[in-house]
């Protein structure tokens, strides 16, 4: 089928006018519109065939004819009678329309369903013959045989939707409470692939809203981002109409997440906007019950604009946030005082990002105490987020000793590191998929920090335990995690040349850095010095700029 021609481009006045001027002006050409929106339409040119051929149309068209040819012989002055035969002819002239109307939504139809039966064989063989009368016909003689059909199929439905339909529905939910049971399963070596099965099966059996958001979300919190991805705009499009304006709002701010770790900054910028102003309306009708969410999402789209270098709005949807979770805290749930620490930690990045390091210090500290209140109530699950505000306290320390050449900001910064670690290596045991990541960012600057120690040995260690983590993670999504890659690539290419000296390694290393990080180069601004101190790198190995353009464009990935 050649046309992708929709109804509301088919069934317009100006396309059913060129259709009778042609039919009438020839019938052994294919006909060609003037109206490009609809230009070689499969539909149209059957219809102009079919209609050519069509004894119908043509009595039709000769019963027209012969009121505008009787029209002349009225006197001028017999007004009356020229008036109702202008009437007639008008008449005729809407039937025609409709009839070619008509004539287009069968075709349309008759285009687009399975010709599956011997009887719609017989129905399009008279159609395309310009036998309208004899395709009626063929439904007709079958009227009592396709009554018959239709009730039988109407009690099939009856008895599916009584009898199967809840046994479907009961099966899937069995089988979404067992997928996100064995979520729970850390013991299980097996547990990704288990859970991903019993959610599949779920979905495969009924298919609803919360199967399928439930799937989109454990495989995003893994890090299989097109797999997410997909479930995420299934839920979208399959269940728009089914949710709730909470529901719609919070598919927006994960499926936001998702697009801004793939580094579609706009997109995500978009969807978190969009789930805001839900919120803020949810807000003004019950505040207690949404602020939390409004906070979340704020606290996200401040996290964009701050990687997007647009500070202003950042601060002013930090300032929001902040304030909303400092006053949810005061009651000392530990949900509150988690979402508090991360707005703080956010806030933190957002100094550190700006250059103002002390007031990224202090805010990092904030953040450290309420992480180690939430430990020491025994909850292991905030593990994560306190081993990535370590993180980003060592960067920081850092920064500061380079600043003030004080060693102890150093020395922080390797203990921060190392902590990090740690705790990253205890979660990873339990849940590789979702914390591997944060372990190879983390053992990455901890070589970075043991480099500039000259504990070359550990530096080294560091450096290829992180790569191989990341090349594991960026097998299944390069997209999202070739630029981790790439970091881990850039430190072993200049480690190799600074540190211990190996053309080949750093050659290597340079190069794969690049095969990541060019096919962004025009898009992402961050990643232009980093690909200039590369070929520069390369530069001083003797490598030539042309050898260096011939392997990107052999190896772009």
């Amino acid at each position: 089928m050649s046309s992708a021609t929709t109804n509301s481009e088919i069934y317009n006045s100006e396309i059913i006018n060129e259709i009778i001027e042609f039919v009438g002006d020839s019938k052994d050409k294919i006909f060609e519109l003037k109206n490009l929106n609809v230009k070689d339409s499969t539909i149209i040119n059957n219809v102009t065939i079919s209609l050519s051929k069509s004894l119908e149309y043509a009595d039709l068209i000769e019963s027209r004819n012969e009121l505008e040819e009787a029209l002349p012989f009225i006197p001028e002055s017999n007004s009356i009678k020229r008036l109702e035969l202008q009437a007639k002819i008008h008449h005729k002239k809407e039937v025609i329309k409709k009839y070619v109307e008509d004539t287009l939504r069968f075709a349309n139809e008759l285009n687009r369903i399975d010709i599956n039966t011997e009887r719609l064989s017989r129905v399009k063989e008279f159609f395309e013959a310009g036998k309208i009368t004899e395709a009626r016909a063929v439904f007709q003689t079958g009227l009592e045989q396709m009554t018959n059909e239709n009730e039988k199929l109407i009690d099939e439905k009856k008895r599916f939707e009584e009898e199967i339909l809840p046994k479907l529905k009961h099966n899937s939910e069995e089988f979404l409470l067992f997928a996100l049971a064995t979520q729970t399963d850390y013991k299980n070596p097996n547990r990704f692939i288990d859970t991903c099965q019993y959610f599949e099966r779920s979905i495969s059996v009924f298919p609803n809203k919360t199967n399928v958001f439930n799937y989109a979300e454990f495989l995003f919190s893994h890090s299989r981002i097109n797999e997410a991805e997909f479930y995420y705009q299934k839920y979208l499009d399959d269940f728009k109409n089914d949710l709730t304006p909470f529901e719609y709002a919070s598919a927006l701010n994960n499926f936001a997440n998702l697009h801004k770790g793939k580094k579609e900054n706009n997109r995500a910028l978009k969807e978190y906007q969009k789930a805001i102003d839900i919120y803020r309306q949810l807000v003004s009708q019950d505040s207690e019950d949404y602020e939390e969410q409004l906070a979340r999402t704020l606290n996200n789209l401040a996290n964009l604009n701050t990687v997007n270098k647009n500070y202003e709005p950042a601060a002013n949807e930090f300032d929001e946030a902040l304030e909303i979770r400092e006053r949810l805290s005061n009651d000392g749930s530990l949900r509150h005082l988690s979402d508090l620490a991360e707005t703080l930690n956010n806030v933190g990045n957002f100094y550190q990002e700006q250059g103002l390091l002390e007031q990224s210090l202090i805010k990092y500290n904030e953040t450290i105490e309420i992480h180690e209140q939430l430990i020491g109530n025994r909850s292991l699950q905030y593990l994560s987020a306190y081993s990535m505000t370590l993180n980003n306290k060592a960067a920081v320390c850092d920064k500061l000793a380079d600043k003030t050449k004080k060693i102890e900001f150093r020395n922080q910064a390797l203990d921060c590191y190392q902590k990090g670690v740690e705790i990253n290596r205890q979660l990873i045991k339990d849940n590789p998929q979702e914390f591997s990541l944060n372990l190879a960012i983390t053992l990455n600057n901890l070589g970075n920090l043991q480099r500039d120690f000259d504990e070359n040995e550990k530096a080294l260690s560091s450096y290829e335990e992180a790569l191989e983590i990341t090349h594991t993670l960026a097998a299944l999504a390069p997209q999202t995690f070739g630029i981790n890659v790439a970091q881990n690539c850039y430190n072993l290419a200049f480690f190799y040349q600074s540190k211990i000296m190996n053309r080949e390694k750093s050659v290597n290393y340079a190069f794969e850095a690049l095969s990541y990080l060019y096919p962004i180069f025009n898009v992402s601004s961050e990643v232009q010095p980093f690909v200039k101190d590369l070929c520069e790198l390369l530069n001083e190995w003797r490598v030539s700029n042309e050898e260096i353009q011939m392997f990107i464009q052999k190896n772009q990935k």
